[in-house]
């Protein structure tokens, strides 16, 4: 005979007797209470409170105990209460139909409310089981990773066979336990054992009977297929007892249900990593087609201008010459700029490291905005920066060049005539700074993606269009401050854009203080 087997027999032992210690007990009882009423009832009247007696007993202990309490009814009102008394002979041969008749009502009516005890058990205890598997259902719908569903399904396993439970993973040649319900569960070494036993050789394992050498814990794959590395061991009713069949179904039905959300969020992760890669690839693709496009422009003029002075320029007047030594000038500045920011952009995506240093936000655009007026000279920048504003603790270098930025698309983007403004407030607890250009605006379509990498719109007085990096640099190097920056087209002048640049003072200094 098997383990399981053995299991199984000492199981069901166990619950006979307990069903037969529930029938003489009540049976008893009811003999106690025979005897007190003979002298007000009839011996038929007495009948009535052994079937009592069955009824309650089938009730509460089920169909096994309703047959046993109608047989031992049966004998006890034999030999208690027909004469002869003490004896199981009957004297009158009339008494025999009814005990015969008691015996069958005992017996009909102690299986039907056996039946009907059991019935109730087991929709409650289906009922049990469909809301945990419900709730199991709701937890991992919302897991983010498979830990969290072997956890999950570990907690509702243990609830399901209302004893402890654990999961281990195949890690080498010993199995690790990655998880356990209840919580603080020891996991002794032959619990180890025994899952590497079942890894090794590739089959379940079955607990074994109480007395017997071994352990507990049945062990189980969760899925041959979906998770051939995960064994999960269960311990029904603590352990060495075997699973209830609406357990065992409530088990299976636990491990499929987590085999099929592992494998889903393992599909779901693969589908992102492949949308990220196409994403990538498509700003490659912008990023090359902006670049091409953005380098060749300059270097194309750059490449005329010097095979022009070279092939001419003796003949070319020094009028001629100087505009196309400025074109040239301007040209490679442009370049140079156009590198820097594919730099910067490469610097930022690889992670930025700032270097804070206290500083006066008026000297960051003094300083951006003398170099753009090497840029541009003869473009006008009026500056209206409050002369009360806060020290910053930032990086002023990176926010130079943040202004820079702005200052250099709302130059680009306006005519060039018309003044750009740069004027800075402090407010409760931040400091804002707005660069003001009077140009046509952008459309209210665009304003949501005007800070995202490469994107360009044709805009201004000659549809310049950039390679649209500079303003996805300003925003990564505010953010990375702590700050925000965003646009506001058309602005207060109902004309324009306006850049608003918000960076956090006193967020700042509590931190400088600590």
């Amino acid at each position: 005979m098997g383990m399981a087997e053995t299991r199984n027999w000492s199981d069901q032992l166990t619950a006979l007797l307990r069903a037969s210690g529930a029938a003489v007990l009540t049976v008893t009882v009811a003999v106690l209470v025979g005897i007190e009423l003979e002298k007000w009832v009839s011996t038929r009247g007495i009948s009535l409170v052994f079937i009592m007696a069955v009824v309650i007993c089938a009730s509460r202990m089920g169909f096994a105990a309703g047959i046993l309490s109608a047989v031992a009814a049966f004998l006890s009102l034999n030999f208690f209460f027909i004469e002869p008394r003490h004896t199981f002979a009957i004297a009158d041969q009339k008494e025999l139909f009814s005990l015969g008749i008691f015996l069958a009502v005992a017996a009909i009516t102690g299986s039907l409310a056996g039946r009907l005890r059991e019935e109730a058990v087991s929709a409650s205890r289906r009922a049990d089981m469909l809301q945990l598997l419900s709730d199991f259902s709701a937890r991992i719908s919302t897991a983010e990773s498979e830990g969290e569903i072997l956890a999950a399904l570990t907690e509702q396993a243990s609830k399901a066979i209302d004893g402890p439970a654990a999961l281990f993973r195949q890690d080498g040649e010993v199995p690790a336990a990655e998880a356990a319900f209840p919580a603080d569960m020891a996991i002794d070494l032959n619990e180890l054992q025994s899952a590497e036993l079942v890894f090794r050789k590739g089959h379940p394992l079955a607990a074994t009977a109480p007395g017997w050498a071994g352990g507990r814990f049945e062990y189980r794959f969760v899925d041959r297929e979906r998770l051939p590395d995960r064994v999960i061991a269960l311990a029904p009713k603590g352990g060495h007892t075997a699973m209830t069949p609406d357990a065992e179904q409530a088990v299976l039905t636990l491990m499929d249900q987590a085999s099929l959300a592992a494998e889903r969020l393992r599909f779901s992760k693969a589908t992102e990593m492949a949308q990220a890669a196409a994403q990538e690839e498509k700003l490659r693709s912008t990023l090359l087609s902006s670049v091409s496009h953005d380098l060749r422009t300059p270097l194309a003029a750059i490449l005329g201008s010097v095979t022009t002075l070279r092939q001419f320029g003796g003949t070319i007047p020094v009028a001629a010459q100087n505009e196309l030594l400025a074109a040239i000038e301007d040209e490679t500045r442009r370049l140079a700029r156009q590198v820097a920011n594919l730099l910067d952009m490469t610097k930022l995506q690889s992670g930025l490291k700032l270097r804070k240093e206290w500083a006066e936000i008026g000297e960051i655009v003094q300083s951006s905005v003398a170099a753009m007026q090497v840029s541009a000279p003869g473009r006008v920048f009026e500056q209206r920066i409050a002369a009360a504003l806060p020290p910053l603790k930032c990086d002023a270098v990176l926010l130079g060049q943040v202004f820079y930025n702005l200052l250099e698309n709302a130059a680009k983007f306006s005519p060039s005539t018309s003044p750009v403004l740069i004027c800075g407030a402090a407010l409760a607890d931040s400091m804002e700074i707005k660069v003001i250009d009077q140009g046509a605006g952008i459309h209210a379509d665009d304003v949501p993606f005007i800070f995202d990498k490469f994107f360009s719109r044709a805009l201004g007085p000659a549809g310049k269009e950039g390679a649209g990096l500079g303003l996805a640099i300003a925003k990564a190097i505010v953010g990375e401050m702590g700050g925000d920056i965003r646009a506001v087209s058309p602005g207060g002048s109902g004309i324009g854009t306006e850049m608003i640049v918000t960076l956090p003072i006193g967020e700042v200094q509590s931190t400088e203080a600590q």
